[in-house]
């Protein structure tokens, strides 16, 4: 299995086809199989999400097995061949997540599984102090707030941009950024996953060197938004769990430029943002994109950002590469002088080192 893949538990009758569910999955994700009368042999306490493929007018012949699947009390999703008020009432009885009937629509599917999956992640999150488990609890729910409007043209969600990121600031600001990366290793949201590391690796090493007041809290929300245009991004390029190719590449390097376009429909929206969201990719050197930018034409918010850009990519996993440590990551963005700013890099390697 790949690296960090994710994993879930297709619980099956045999006598049931599970072609059209595995279809719908993506293929990074890890699959365990098991048939119904296999259920007892499954490790106590796993904490996968069950998709279950069963005959549920069966059941009440299979008490045992019944009792299995009611007893889980992790995410379970289950597959229908109807919609009959009693398969409704009985898979409420055991405790679904969510239900689906056929035929099955993977633009449906998917994202329910993503969802149990990060329903699993997040619930590691209690073992965080309150200030840190409350930022990330609000952040999930902003930030797919803000993607859906992105998608959607519509506009940003302006008070619950500010105080979501006054909460980011709140919990990251001189905190260890160790912990913070780590509760957000398991979340199945790639988009989500990274925005939140540049948010964190924004924070915490811009209060390390001294950014206060208002230029600290637009660098978080310009950390938060600086991905917002792969809302308009295909699902099939932005979510593809291998490399893309080179024509997959061309239209993901659009993100920037819709990002720009849609913060500059925004009201009020400083213009520190939409430099973040339209610029990270720019680099000295001026081979960047998308609009060629090099030397003094890059402002320091965007230096900043693109500098927690960068490292998070690195040192997150991804299902066709490994994460690195911070060492390599450090090792990596010190030989790249024509891309970022190396006293800031210098500072930044200083400051990611020592915590």
């Amino acid at each position: 299995m790949t690296q960090g893949a994710a994993e879930i538990l297709l619980v099956e009758d045999s006598s049931r086809n599970s072609g059209d569910i595995i279809g719908c999955l993506n293929p990074s994700f890890g699959l365990r199989r098991v048939f119904t009368e296999q259920l007892a042999g499954v490790e106590p306490g796993l904490r996968l999400p069950y998709v279950l493929n069963v005959d549920l007018a069966k059941l009440p012949g299979k008490p045992e097995i019944e009792s299995l699947i009611g007893r889980y009390d992790g995410a379970k999703i289950f597959i229908l061949d109807d919609c009959s008020r009693r398969d409704f009432i009985k898979v409420h009885d055991l405790g679904a997540t969510d239900y689906f009937v056929r035929p099955l629509s993977e633009i449906e599917l998917a994202p329910a599984i993503i969802r149990a999956l990060n329903r699993n992640a997040e619930t590691a999150w209690r073992s965080l102090n309150s200030t840190q488990r409350g930022a990330l609890r609000v952040s999930v729910k902003c930030f797919e707030d803000c993607f859906s409007r992105a998608a959607g043209d519509e506009a940003l969600p302006a008070e619950d941009l500010k105080s979501t990121s006054a909460k980011i600031l709140q919990a990251t600001a001189g905190e260890d950024l160790d912990t913070w990366m780590a509760a957000l290793r398991n979340h199945h949201s790639y988009t989500f996953r990274h925005s939140m590391f540049v948010c964190g690796t924004i924070s915490a090493f811009s209060h390390a060197i001294g950014i206060r007041g208002i230029d600290l809290e637009l660098l978080v929300q310009g950390a938060l938004l600086h991905d917002i245009g792969k809302a308009g991004i295909p699902l099939h390029v932005l979510d593809k769990p291998r490399a893309l190719d080179d024509a997959e590449w061309k239209v993901m390097r659009r993100h920037p430029e819709i990002s720009r376009r849609y913060l500059l429909q925004q009201d009020h929206l400083d213009p520190q943002i939409v430099a973040m969201a339209a610029h990270h990719h720019e680099r000295l050197d001026g081979r960047g994109y998308p609009d060629g930018l090099k030397g003094s034409e890059i402002n320091d918010y965007v230096r900043l950002v693109a500098i927690g850009d960068v490292f998070s990519a690195l040192v997150d996993k991804r299902s066709y590469k490994a994460a690195l440590p911070k060492e390599e990551a450090i090792k990596i963005m010190m030989r790249a002088q024509d891309h970022l700013d190396m006293d800031l890099v210098s500072t930044f390697r200083d400051f990611i080192l020592s915590s």
